[in-house]
């Protein structure tokens, strides 16, 4: 894959800047992102210790930033590949 792991890196990144990762204390995180033609939703999850906390992954002043990323990520291996994902 041609794509750079930097865009990957990235991501990471913004991640770790949403609001509900950095006011809670957790172990382990995971996020759903559900892109579809018009909308996003990324649910996701805080854990610590047996809790799972429910968690968005908005960050403060830049709400869209993260959603926008991704869609360009996925457009990007559809430009590459030739197929979107699914």
């Amino acid at each position: 894959m041609n794509i750079s792991n930097d865009k990957i890196k990235n991501i990471g990144k913004l991640v770790l800047q949403c609001e509900d990762v950095v006011e809670n204390e957790w172990d382990s995180l995971s996020f759903v992102f559900d892109v579809a033609e018009g909308s996003a939703s990324n649910p996701g999850f805080l854990y610590r210790d047996e809790k799972a906390i429910p968690a968005t992954s908005e960050i403060e002043d830049k709400p869209l930033v993260l959603d926008d990323t991704i869609v360009d990520l996925i457009n990007e291996i559809a430009r590459e590949y030739g197929h979107e994902w699914h």
